[in-house]
């Protein structure tokens, strides 16, 4: 029995554009995409022993994979896109090991942060490992676009422009790190939800305008960046939308601002809106305040700025 163990971390978007929906469902995106310091673990015992590869097929799919996770929250089967990434990977290698994975959670789920996408990517690249299949980003990223938009971006980062479906990635560099506020309220918000949310309101008031791709791809890829030098682009295509909905969203992020971030705004789909702050003392100041709201939960984090290696 082999054992691995890989952190998956949290993202936030800096910008994120929604563009046309596509024939198969999905939306194109343009996303400037940022990891976290705050991140989940996957724990993953795998038996790919001889003796077991090479019994029939039928036995060895038995029961081939279970997951326990530290949030009772989260499903523990074929709905879990931890299990969806190890199906995937078993399916395109022919090699059906026996698993077991720990999914031990820290990000807040439902919230815009790319908690289950991670965890998705960091289970291709443990079994990328233990198997020694030998595969690099692109064919890890190429397994992971068929579990989620978001997945390709986490074997990139630690900054990086996700374009088209979420499988179109340039690397961005950035030089600074800064101190994040997480700020999620009690209510969760479906991805898909939110799209569909989305579609209608952009069809009645022509709201949810896209940024010009060509002439940001030029802003920030030319050299490298600060994170101040993103401060005039930031900008999410959902916020309007979800504050109408969530008018406690809006409550939140000007909290944010009124408590010294340097900026504040809504990730994903949400519901967490996070504030980049100017330094950590500030932002733990900040932090006690928001728990004041006893219904909020509150992280204190970093934005990543060196390249993760490929191995997590």
């Amino acid at each position: 029995m082999q054992y691995i163990e890989v952190v998956a971390p949290a993202k936030i978007n800096f910008i994120l554009s929604v563009l046309d929906r596509r024939s198969d469902g999905y939306h194109d995106i343009w996303s400037l995409m940022q990891m976290l310091e705050l991140h989940d673990s996957i724990r993953l015992s795998c038996d790919a022993s001889p003796e077991r590869l090479a019994a029939p097929k039928a036995h060895r799919e038995l029961f081939p994979i279970t997951l326990e996770c530290s949030d009772a929250r989260l499903p523990c089967d074929q709905e879990n896109l931890v299990y969806r990434a190890a199906r995937a990977v078993m399916e395109k290698t022919g090699i059906y090991p026996k698993l077991h994975i720990q999914i031990i959670k820290r990000i807040p789920i439902a919230a815009g942060l790319g908690g289950g996408s991670s965890d998705a990517a960091a289970t291709i690249q443990a079994l990328n490992r233990l198997l020694c299949l030998g595969w690099g980003r692109v064919e890890c990223a190429q397994i992971g676009a068929s579990i989620g938009s978001d997945v390709p971006f986490f074997f990139y980062g630690p900054t990086s422009i996700a374009c088209g479906k979420g499988n179109k990635i340039l690397p961005v560099t950035v030089k600074t790190a800064h101190w994040v506020v997480l700020v999620k309220p009690s209510f969760d918000i479906s991805t898909a939800w939110a799209y569909e949310q989305f579609d209608k309101w952009r069809e009645l008031s022509g709201e949810g305008r896209c940024f010009a791709e060509n002439e940001i791809v030029q802003t920030f890829l030319q050299l490298p960046r600060s994170t101040e030098d993103i401060y005039p682009y930031c900008w999410n295509a959902f916020e309007q939308l979800m504050e109408e909905k969530f008018p406690s969203l809006g409550v939140i992020r000007q909290e944010h601002q009124d408590l010294g971030a340097n900026f504040a705004m809504l990730s994903g789909s949400g519901s967490t809106v996070f504030g980049v702050y100017p330094s950590e003392k500030i932002a733990m100041i900040a932090k006690k305040k928001f728990l004041e709201h006893e219904s909020y939960q509150v992280v204190v984090t970093k934005t990543k700025i060196t390249q993760a290696s490929f191995d997590h």
